[in-house]
């Protein structure tokens, strides 16, 4: 899962920009996707980690992947032109981190991580530097259009991008309402297998799994839901885009 969200990352959110800009489409394209982090613990511990950020509706969300698992921020928010999120790593299960970044350039960014130890109440500072992923670093990129209809009649589209390093393949889920990257994504001769979890409006955890055959350029299948206790199914098609 690690490597998974790592190398998923958001195709063509790559502009130029002195700052976060207010609007919730400029906003989405300089800061969603991966970006690697360049920084020093107080311990004098030079690391790189990733830092993914995504949305679901108005709620922007984020994963630190270090060297294990990935690990949620929460409270993730735009603060003028900063975005902030606190975080408890395993490693360091009594610290709680809050991180702000802001751009400062193409696909740059820069800020400060402030850490405080619960049980001792030792409190601090430190700075890092961050780089966007760029896309040149993948082997294969694909887009795909998905189009279909949920159970309450609304017809939606979703651009799913794959992206393929060392013969592995990883997806990133991008609706009007969520930037996510897939939990999964197989490839069986023309068979496709792709899960993902997001949330609804209200807070309610979905798991989707789409399953389809590719034929050429176009993809069909059956998209398996659940919902609290419901589940079903609905039908999907796709064209490649690129």
């Amino acid at each position: 899962m690690k490597r998974l969200i790592f190398r998923a990352l958001l195709v063509g959110l790559m502009i130029s920009g002195s700052g976060w800009s207010a609007a919730n489409d400029d906003v989405d394209q300089q800061i969603l996707g991966a970006w690697m982090l360049d920084l020093t613990d107080p311990d004098g511990v030079h690391r790189a980690p990733a830092v993914v950020v995504g949305r679901q509706y108005d709620r922007y969300i984020a994963w630190y992947l270090g060297n294990d698992q990935p690990e949620p921020f929460r409270d993730v928010e735009l603060k003028g032109d900063t975005l902030v999120g606190t975080l408890q790593l395993k490693e360091f299960p009594t610290v709680t981190l809050t991180l702000d970044a802001t751009l400062t350039g193409d696909d740059k960014c820069a800020g400060t991580a402030k850490y405080r130890e619960g049980s001792s109440g030792v409190s601090g500072s430190f700075r890092f530097s961050g780089q966007r992923v760029p896309m040149s670093a993948f082997d294969e990129v694909m887009t795909w259009k998905l189009r279909f209809t949920a159970p309450d009649g609304k017809k939606h589209e979703a651009t799913v991008t794959v992206v393929t390093k060392d013969d592995k393949m990883y997806a990133w889920f991008s609706g009007p309402d969520h930037q996510l990257p897939a939990r999964s994504i197989t490839v069986q001769g023309d068979d496709v297998e792709l899960t993902l979890t997001a949330e609804t409006e209200r807070g309610q955890a979905i798991d989707i799994k789409f399953r389809g055959a590719v034929s050429g350029e176009t993809v069909k299948g059956t998209a398996e839901y659940q919902i609290g206790g419901e589940s079903g199914t609905l039908p999907f098609q796709g064209q490649r885009t690129s």
